[in-house]
């Protein structure tokens, strides 16, 4: 699954993330475990490596599914890692279980899956909601994936305008589906209160700051210095988006779209 807004890092990508696969018969699919960071990408596009993450929300409800600067780790969703395997021992790719009640973000942007799993529950609809078919498979018991120690670029947005308009688009596209009953998976549950501390940080500015700090600590970039302003970017689209949508629901405008 490459998005549009992907590029390989590099010749063996393909062969590295099919490796997992042909050693373990038990896995439904493999991920890069980052978002390759490149100095001379965009702002934004340093920012989301960085992040390992789109939308700065995501780590604020720590269902991220890529490695992020600031906590160490590619998610705080509760997966568990599987040690006795060939995985561990050569240190390519780690093997986990997926929590069908609270997954990472996973399954778009470099995610590759066996056809007949895929397949098992798509049929032949060629328009995926990526997180959506991995808990459907999941619920099912087929949870078990690789996180390839590798990377992928994503070139998310090039400007503020363009992310605020990807956002938007995020939710209420995100909206429209779930009120059709096409999409599955929510985030809601006990992620719920990680949506207020978000709101909170926004509008005390302090944790956010402090988020900053530590990760140009850790990766001295300055793009760090605009992560309030791609929160308070993201809390007022969703805020604005999910009023709108009550007001005028449908799907988020398509004209003059650009990637």
């Amino acid at each position: 699954l490459i998005d549009s807004d992907n590029i390989l890092p590099s010749r063996d990508w393909l062969k590295r993330m099919i490796e997992p696969l042909e050693a373990d018969q038990r896995l439904i699919g493999s991920e890069p475990i980052e978002y390759t960071y490149r100095p001379s990408d965009p702002p934004l596009t340093r920012y989301c490596a960085l992040m390992g993450m789109n939308d700065p929300l995501v780590y604020f409800l720590g269902n991220y599914d890529r490695k992020n600067v600031l906590s160490g780790k590619w998610t705080e969703a509760p997966v568990k890692e599987i040690t006795n395997d060939k995985s561990q021992k050569t240190k390519r790719y780690r093997v986990v279980e997926l929590d069908p009640k609270n997954l990472p973000t996973i399954g778009a942007n470099g995610t590759v899956m066996r056809r007949s799993v895929l397949q098992s529950v798509v049929g032949n609809n060629l328009y995926l909601f990526d997180i959506d078919e991995v808990a459907k498979l999941a619920a099912l018991g087929q949870s078990r994936f690789a996180k390839v120690e590798i990377g992928i670029i994503h070139l998310y947005a090039g400007s503020l305008s363009q992310f605020a308009r990807k956002q938007l688009r995020r939710v209420r596209d995100y909206l429209y589906f779930r009120a059709s009953g096409i999409r599955k998976f929510t985030w809601g549950g006990p992620q719920a209160w990680r949506k207020v501390y978000f709101i909170l940080a926004c509008l005390t500015v302090v944790p956010l700051l402090y988020q900053s700090a530590k990760g140009y600590r850790r990766k001295p970039d300055s793009v760090w210095l605009l992560h309030p302003i791609y929160c308070w970017i993201t809390l007022l689209v969703y805020g604005w988006g999910f009023l709108s949508y009550r007001l005028k629901p449908g799907l988020a405008s398509r004209a003059n779209w650009k990637q």
